[in-house]
């Protein structure tokens, strides 16, 4: 890295090293090192690098900046659980900052999740509301698992 700081394997040591640094909680370098993954231009990370991004935005409460990154997440992701955590994350971060409408335009794309619903329609009429629906989900910390099941990530639980 120090040698060849933008040579062609810059983008995956940045994502191993952002990982590492993530899983310490050691969220400033972590940023940094997801931050260059993400200005690569390199795809083959993109999408975990963003997230992590956004989901290390949310822990340290820097909701605004969390929630640009979870709208982009939501954009670029192809994974499911990423698309649903960038929904909720935007709900969440749009509640957090008092934009009550965007936060109830992503509930309402989250409701459009056959499986949630179907946990909404278990709940009494009168549980029904926007932190009901939050509360059916795990922080957003752990909702971000779709890079655990690769080998190749280090994720914390």
């Amino acid at each position: 890295m120090q040698t060849f700081p933008e040579g062609a394997f810059s983008s995956n040591a940045n994502y191993y090293l952002g990982s590492i640094a993530f899983s310490k909680k050691e969220y400033d370098e972590a940023l940094q090192r997801f931050k260059s993954v993400i200005e690569s231009g390199d795809t083959k990370f993109l999408e975990e690098s963003v997230a992590r991004t956004a989901e290390m935005q949310y822990l340290t409460q820097d909701f605004p900046a969390a929630l640009e990154s979870f709208k982009r997440l939501q954009i670029i992701a192809e994974n499911p659980e990423n698309k649903q955590a960038a929904r909720l994350g935007i709900m969440r971060c749009a509640l957090q900052t008092g934009q009550q409408e965007e936060a109830q335009l992503a509930a309402n794309e989250l409701l459009k999740d056959p499986k949630l619903y179907a946990k909404l329609k278990k709940a009494p009429a009168a549980e029904l509301s926007l932190s009901t629906l939050i509360s059916l989900f795990e922080p957003t910390g752990r909702i971000l698992r779709s890079c655990k099941a690769r080998s190749n990530c280090i994720c914390t639980s």
